[in-house]
């Protein structure tokens, strides 16, 4: 079953990858054209920064669970690395812990957002309101689904190994 999960997840983020790179692409154009047309032809488009700024939001939300994912979080270790190896995987697995009750308070606040901007538009790109905030409640959702896998991978590993390794925090 965790297999399953696993396997679905890693699809989930090759997606989640895909898309960040296509939008990252469409940030970077989007920029440029609208540095073109504001310096070369003295004629700013309207709605490309506010555009830009939704693109680039949308693509770090989407992004976040990637990298806890990967465990490209950046850590303090110092301190940690010199604590015995079972307090080094309690002190991961707490913070993997935290970092998914984030996760999902985190989605349940960002979903009541949406909920109270409901019916209102983005004036700017006539976008309705919710769909630009939904990259919180997605962002952060798979967030919170990405560190329960990585939480549960963990206790397994620490009831399998003892003698193990621990990771820093």
């Amino acid at each position: 079953m965790l297999k399953k999960v696993g396997e679905i997840f890693d699809g989930v983020e090759k997606v989640l990858k895909v898309t960040t790179a296509a939008l990252m692409i469409a940030f970077s154009v989007l920029t440029l054209l609208q540095v073109v047309m504001r310096y070369a032809f003295g004629s700013p488009l309207s709605w490309s920064e506010q555009t830009s700024r939704y693109l680039f939001v949308w693509m770090l939300m989407l992004y976040m669970p990637v990298i806890m994912r990967d465990k490209g979080n950046m850590s303090f270790d110092l301190l940690t690395r010199k604590l015995p190896k079972m307090a080094q995987e309690a002190l991961t697995l707490a913070c993997e812990v935290l970092i998914a009750a984030f996760g999902l308070l985190y989605c349940v606040y960002s979903t009541q957002l949406c909920v109270r901007f409901a019916g209102k538009v983005m004036v700017g790109i006539g976008i309705a309101a919710p769909w630009v905030y939904a990259s919180q409640i997605v962002g952060a959702g798979l967030l919170f689904l990405f560190t329960v896998e990585l939480i549960i991978h963990h206790i397994r590993t620490m009831n399998r190994e003892p003698g193990k390794e621990g990771s820093a925090v």
